[in-house]
């Protein structure tokens, strides 16, 4: 859990120094990667969505993850482990915005992409880790399953 408390900090700490300092956009980083202050009150991609269906959802889903984090810390799974901290940390942040401000803090500005946050960042490295891990274990079955029907 002090994974999942120093990467929400971390997220936390880069949210408010852009909103405290919003000249401090504009930045640019590498390329076209900027650094600057967006709010998004709506869902990922800026989609609309009701605000309160959408703290509903969202406070469910942290729910569910926490729920399948202890259980996945319990059978010391590495990456299933790592993949749903960063799940949890990112939706944490994200979720703290909403509370807090009714919006979703942005501050990475791909132009040809959209903007986002490392909550966002986390979320879908968690997730990509998952179906990754998914993937991999599937073809390992596989395997052993084609191993067995040839002997």
């Amino acid at each position: 859990m002090a994974t999942v408390l120093a990467m929400t900090a971390a997220d936390r700490a880069v949210k408010i120094f852009f909103l405290t300092h919003p000249a401090a956009g504009g930045v640019v980083v590498a390329g076209q990667l900027q650094l600057r202050l967006a709010t998004n009150p709506d869902l990922a991609f800026s989609l609309p969505f009701p605000l309160a269906l959408t703290l509903a959802l969202s406070g469910a889903a942290v729910v569910l993850f926490v729920w399948w984090l202890v259980a996945t810390i319990y059978r010391r799974a590495l990456v299933p482990t790592l993949a749903l901290e960063c799940i949890v940390a990112g939706a944490a942040s994200n979720l703290t915005d909403r509370l807090r401000w009714g919006h979703v803090v942005d501050y990475i500005d791909v132009p040809w992409f959209t903007v986002f946050n490392l909550a966002d960042v986390l979320i879908t490295a968690g997730v990509a880790l998952l179906v990754l891990r998914e993937v991999v274990c599937w073809g390992r079955r596989r395997r052993s399953d084609n191993v067995k029907l040839e002997t």
